[in-house]
């Protein structure tokens, strides 16, 4: 993989987490570089997961995971994603923050129907309490970023 000093021997590690039981539900290993080429591995695995474990109908996923191919691979798996498209600016006007946005066009794209969705106000009680979903929900990213650490024994 390209550093910052040429190339070194290194791996791309995903893992797709159930967001309400934190469990590591999925995972693989690959040389790529760039994470838009790992989600649909990840949606295969997790096609692969057996029956009686539930269906996954949510996956969040950081910006590094963006892009049309994407959003339509778990679009046509009847999977909701909800993928950052980027940073917000910190200390927003309190008002702006819970404004509903004005309605998609209709003939918007994926992900500016993604992105739309993404910034409904009904939609922040679901991703910030999994419990509160209908669903299984799937938490994507790369292994290290955003995974609970265990407590020590004895706590």
């Amino acid at each position: 993989m390209p550093s910052g000093h040429g190339f070194e021997q290194a791996y791309n590690a995903q893992i797709a987490v159930d967001v309400s039981s934190m469990l590591v539900i999925s995972g693989h290993v690959s040389q790529h570089t760039n994470d838009k080429q790992e989600l649909k591995p990840a949606l295969d695995c997790i096609a692969g997961l057996p029956q009686g474990l539930g269906t996954v109908d949510t996956l969040i996923a950081d910006s590094g995971y963006l892009s049309e191919a994407n959003v339509g691979s778990c679009e046509k798996r009847q999977i909701t994603p909800y993928i950052a498209a980027g940073r917000e600016t910190h200390n927003q006007p309190l008002m702006e923050r819970f404004l509903e946005p004005p309605p998609v066009p209709d003939d918007a794209d994926a992900i500016t129907r993604m992105q739309h969705l993404l910034k409904t106000v009904a939609l922040e009680g679901d991703l910030c309490n999994p419990q509160g979903h209908g669903g299984t929900g799937i938490r994507y990213h790369q292994s290290g970023d955003g995974v609970p650490q265990l407590p020590p024994p004895g706590l």
